[in-house]
C-alpha cells in the first residue's frame, strides 16, 4: 500500500500517472463503492456512479 502523499505526487508525474491511477482505484474502489451504495441503494447505479467518479478523477 502506497502512502497517500506519494500517490498524489505520482498522479501528477507524467511518467507515473497511469500506474498511480491504477493504485488509486485499487485502494479506494471498495470503500467508495460502499459509501455510494448507502446513498443510492441500487447495485447497478452504484457501479455507474463509481465508474463516473473515477473517470472524473482521471
Amino acid at each position: 500500500m502506497i502512502d497517500e502523499e506519494e500517490l498524489i505526487i505520482a498522479l501528477k508525474s507524467p511518467n507515473e500517472s497511469e500506474k498511480a491511477f491504477r493504485v488509486l482505484v485499487d485502494q479506494y474502489k471498495e470503500r467508495l463503492f460502499w459509501h455510494i451504495r448507502k446513498i443510492v441503494l441500487n447495485h447497478e447505479d452504484t457501479d455507474d456512479i463509481l465508474q463516473n467518479t473515477f473517470i472524473k478523477i482521471y
